[in-house]
């Protein structure tokens, strides 16, 4: 296996400063969760990526301003840990944060935080990409600061709709697609949050209705039902006593749908839910020291044994043994010198 480890190379503002190669490439062993650098993809700002098993090829976002001209692209993977560029597309919007890539690898799509819309790109057989359409956003929400205006913070397809997360709206908007006219939003089945809260990332329970949607600025995880769009719970990552100001990041859910984890960027925590069988509701089972700090991103391996959290302000990635009965997290060692990590991703070798 492959394991990516990609984030900032430039400075983003005065607490962060991109210090990244890239993005580095990585071989893994199972057995010990090792890694070896075997190189890197040199890259400007290459915050989020993702693998495209149907025609192996790496789809990657630049995340840098609309004037510096943010790029797509895709690179064909040779075997070996060797990536070459076959196709590269402007992006229609600023600071390109999140990409997904639809269930039948025929398409994906990437939310732009700083400009509020997503757009939507073919991919052809060979693995190049066309851009198709854009999803623009409008309205703003009750924070001056963070809110003031539309925030696409993820794009996510399941089963036959697609969503976009969006920070500034307080929701997660559903689109399906029509006949002949692409993506249009279905406002029904929007999951909206509490106002204030910042919707960032979500996931879908594999097999039951429900979702789970990761606030950043509450630090929450709110439970809807997919049936109804009803907020069934809404549960926080930290404890009463926590009187700071909360930065929620990335949220994953099993492949069998029993534990969920978030991460906590102000404590650096790794925060273990379990899901119950019924109601879909969470039961706080551990909350952990991420190993480093800041974690912007974490990601479970294939087989979920493993779990590697980046540390976006210690330059290093802290592997996590799973305990795949109880969903904790042991720490098992520590990825020295992965600067400014912001997304982890596996791959076939």
């Amino acid at each position: 296996m492959i394991v990516l480890v990609g984030g900032y190379t430039e400075k983003m503002s005065e607490t962060l400063i991109g210090k990244s190669k890239g993005i580095y490439i990585l071989k893994w062993n199972e057995d010990s969760g090792n890694t070896t650098e075997i190189g890197y993809l040199s890259l400007k700002n290459p915050s989020y990526f993702v693998y495209n098993d149907k025609n192996d090829c790496l789809y990657v976002i630049e995340e840098i301003a609309y004037e510096d001209t943010p790029k797509l692209k895709a690179f064909k993977y040779n075997g070996n840990g060797n990536y070459t560029l076959i196709d590269e597309k402007f992006i229609h919007g600023a600071y390109p944060c999140h990409i997904a890539i639809s269930p039948n690898g025929k398409e994906l799509a990437v939310a732009n935080y700083g400009t509020g819309n997503a757009e939507v790109y073919a991919i052809q057989k060979n693995g190049t990409i066309q851009n198709a359409q854009i999803l623009q956003h409008t309205g703003k929400g009750v924070n001056p600061g963070r809110q003031e205006g539309p925030h696409a913070h993820m794009c996510l397809y399941f089963k036959n709709r697609m969503y976009i997360t969006d920070l500034g709206l307080d929701a997660v908007k559903t689109y399906e697609k029509g006949n002949n006219t692409g993506f249009m939003n279905r406002a029904n089945l929007d999951f909206k949050v509490p106002a204030g809260s910042g919707a960032r990332h979500c996931v879908f329970h594999p097999r039951k209705d429900f979702v789970y949607v990761l606030t950043e600025m509450f630090g929450t995880v709110n439970v809807f039902s997919t049936k109804d769009s009803t907020l069934l719970q809404t549960i926080k990552l930290l404890p009463d006593s926590f009187t700071d100001l909360p930065g929620a990041a990335a949220i994953r859910i099993t492949e069998n749908g029993k534990f969920l984890y978030a991460s906590e960027r102000t404590t650096s925590q790794i925060i273990v839910f379990k899901i119950d069988k019924k109601s879909g509701e969470l039961v706080l089972v551990q909350r952990i020291d991420g190993g480093g700090k800041t974690p912007r991103d974490f990601n479970l391996s294939p087989s979920e044994k493993w779990l590697l959290v980046a540390g976006q302000s210690s330059n290093d990635v802290t592997v996590f043994k799973v305990d795949k009965d109880l969903g904790t997290l042991t720490q098992s060692h520590i990825i020295k010198e992965l600067n400014t990590p912001t997304c982890v991703l596996w791959h076939k070798a």
